[in-house]
């Protein structure tokens, strides 16, 4: 049997899919990060800023006004499932450096490296944020 006679079915190679993005995982790396990794050097606080509940909310608490206000950098990932919230706002509004998680539309008057920084994977993030600290990885 030649070459020409032996069937073949086409191979269809797809890339990796990227890693999906979840607030879970980015405060899992970002925990990791400052614990025993690239950010160990710097303060990092990863988790609730007040007490008054752990899902949704209906005003600002002032733990987190003052936790916003007082960061340098703030990184926020979108809910899943939907393209920003207002903590995305509220993060901008703080004067801090802002990280968010790749959307497909972007608020009117947001661009990628200026008012914020867009990141794909918690990799990309660590990155990015080790690039911006100037922190050896």
């Amino acid at each position: 049997m030649g070459p020409a006679s032996i069937p073949y079915a086409p191979l269809l190679i797809q890339p990796p899919l990227p890693e999906l993005v979840t607030r879970p995982r980015v405060a899992r790396a970002l925990r990791a990060a400052h614990a025993n990794g690239v950010l160990r050097k710097h303060s990092v606080f990863v988790g609730l800023a007040s007490a008054a509940g752990k899902h949704g909310r209906n005003v600002l608490q002032p733990e987190y006004v003052d936790a916003l206000s007082g960061s340098q950098i703030v990184v926020t990932c979108n809910p899943d499932g939907w393209e920003g919230d207002s903590r995305l706002g509220e993060a901008l509004a703080s004067g801090a450096l802002v990280f968010a998680d790749v959307m497909l539309d972007l608020p009117p008057g947001l661009r990628d490296g200026v008012q914020l920084r867009l990141y794909n994977s918690t990799t990309h993030l660590l990155h990015q944020l080790v690039r911006t600290l100037g922190a050896e990885p």
